[in-house]
């Protein structure tokens, strides 16, 4: 459970069989120094061995925090969904400009 990384580099392993399901708890501290109007979304990604990373079964959405006024407020799911669009969506290529027609 949770991402490999610096503050996590074993995650903790569990087994779910089809149509079983699991209550999953966490908990995360986010630095007081995080800048005003920041946004962080969580989501949760479970997968089939040996690679669920690479495997994915299944998604959701947790929640997302904003940061207004020096305090977190939980975002609403509109809110949320508009965060997730606008960071998911494919950016244009910057390095090639559009093509033009000739008149």
């Amino acid at each position: 459970m949770g991402r490999v990384g610096v503050t996590n580099p074993a995650p903790e392993k569990f087994n779910l069989k089809p149509g079983q399901s699991t209550m999953i708890s966490f908990q995360l501290t986010v630095p007081e120094s995080v800048q005003e109007g920041a946004s962080m979304c969580f989501y949760a990604f479970a997968g089939e061995n040996p690679d669920p990373i690479f495997k994915t079964q299944s998604t959701r959405d947790l929640f997302c925090i904003n940061k207004e006024y020096g305090n977190f407020r939980l975002a609403t799911p509109k809110e949320a969904h508009k965060q997730a669009r606008k960071w998911f969506s494919v950016p244009q290529n910057p390095e090639r400009p559009p093509q033009r027609t000739k008149p």
